[in-house]
């Protein structure tokens, strides 16, 4: 186990034993103050060692503890520091920097942002798990007993105890909240020993190249959702499709997330790639055109895109989709295109899994984590599905859709990630059909997602 001495130096651990307790509770030791003895079975990290200041220990559900000595400053300045990165605008400032937990009672600063976006620090690698950049807190309506679930979201708990999903309003029962605290500790775990392995240094500045052109948006008072754009250095052709989709996808309603993900990649490779992944009965029942401005040369040549409606993940795989892993949500997709188009999969695992090669191939690919618990103390774990479409070389970052409404713009850490995933892409391999999906308000002229002209 881990152990600090007098001088401040620390002796890492490199073993732990996973022993659950049966009531939640965590405790907060300051390092001053007389602690009680602690079981070999109870290990102590110690990692994100910031020089000169005090620390804190925190000990989770399952018996953990974490000596961390980065601060809300710390977490503050970073988060500031790569939210004005990602948007190009120093005019973004600090609102607020608050304590808050995940299921497992394993310790997070929530960094809000003015005017808009809010990222989470883990204080115990120095990392910058999610930003938001371009998204409200959810704190700004006063909600107190919130809890961060990494790669999933948030969780709010009610007054008499009960749990929903903060961003569908979908309660969850037992079994998903025992699974989301399992998956909320073995995450935090992984970071830490990614970490270590990957000697991480804490985020603390941003190192830039000195020849590096990204799209600037100039700051206004009066910016609306589509002004705030996150920029990175790697992205997809046609990626606006996927920043100005806040809510022009089918519904999460809780249980869906793999199948919405499944929709967002559809939507894409119809409207962009080659129609016909939608037969024309299916694109005029499922897919509303978009009527707009056009703003040729921009990075957002529409301000809206086409809708695909909330009946079409049950109208394309039944009433009965709910719960899913990756290799459900692959199924799916092979069975909705079946022969329409010529296509391959990018489909890997865990570690044989890479994030970015779809990317950089040029197609989104949706990211699944948690993967079934093989302890049999759980029956099947709760995951989330989101897509990734872009990231940052440079903060280490994918730019994802989270499948909620208003998170079209999310940026998340690749450490830890891979503990227990997979990455799944559809490569279209069909010539590139036309489609009118757009269509100008004033002058009736109709587009395709690709900018061409159709009448």
């Amino acid at each position: 186990m881990g152990n600090d001495d007098p001088g401040g130096l620390t002796i890492q651990t490199i073993q732990f034993v996973h022993r659950p307790l049966q009531k939640r509770h965590y405790t907060i030791l300051m390092k001053n103050l007389l602690l009680l003895p602690v079981l070999v079975c109870t290990p102590t990290y110690y990692i994100g060692q910031n020089a000169g200041q005090p620390e804190t220990k925190y000990r989770n559900d399952y018996g953990e503890e974490y000596a961390i000595q980065l601060t809300k400053d710390d977490a503050a300045k970073a988060v500031l520091q790569e939210a004005r990165y990602h948007l190009r605008n120093d005019a973004f400032s600090i609102n607020k920097t608050s304590l808050i937990f995940d299921l497992a009672h394993n310790p997070y600063y929530l960094v809000e942002l003015s005017p808009i976006g809010f990222g989470i620090y883990n204080p115990a690698v120095g990392d910058i798990t999610q930003l938001c950049p371009a998204t409200n807190s959810p704190k700004c309506n006063g909600y107190t007993e919130l809890f961060f679930v990494p790669t999933y979201g948030f969780v709010l708990r009610s007054k008499s105890g009960g749990y929903s999903n903060f961003h569908t309003g979908c309660l969850l029962n037992q079994k998903t909240v025992d699974s989301l605290t399992d998956k909320s500790a073995s995450y935090y775990r992984s970071t830490i020993d990614e970490a270590r392995e990957t000697n991480f240094v804490p985020r603390t500045s941003i190192k830039m190249n000195a020849d590096e052109e990204l799209t600037t948006v100039p700051h206004s008072s009066q910016r609306v959702f589509s002004d705030y754009y996150v920029n990175v250095d790697h992205h997809i052709d046609y990626d606006w499709y996927f920043r100005l989709n806040s809510d022009c996808h089918p519904t999460n309603t809780g249980v869906i997330c793999g199948y919405v993900a499944a929709s967002l990649v559809l939507g894409y490779l119809e409207i962009f790639k080659s129609s016909g992944y939608f037969s024309s009965s299916e694109s005029n029942s499922y897919i509303s055109i978009h009527e707009g401005t056009r703003y040729p040369g921009s990075i957002y040549p529409w301000h809206g895109i086409p809708e695909i409606s909330d009946s079409f993940p049950t109208a394309a795989w039944g009433n009965g989709i709910g719960t899913t892993m990756i290799w459900d949500v692959k199924d799916a997709l092979s069975s909705f295109i079946g022969t329409k188009k010529t296509y391959s999969f990018y489909y890997y695992l865990n570690v044989f899994a890479s994030p970015t090669d779809p990317i950089d191939d040029g197609f989104p690919a949706i990211y699944m984590g948690n993967m079934p618990d093989y302890s049999g103390q759980f029956s099947g774990n709760i995951d989330h599905a989101v897509v990734i479409y872009g990231y940052s070389s440079v903060t280490d970052k994918l730019l994802v859709h989270f499948g909620y409404e208003d998170y079209s713009q999310v940026l998340m850490s690749k450490l830890g990630l891979f503990n227990c995933a997979g990455v799944l892409a559809v490569y279209n391999q069909s010539a590139h059909v036309h489609k009118a999906y757009f269509k100008t308000t004033v002058s009736n002229q109709y587009y395709c997602g690709c900018g061409a002209l159709l009448s």
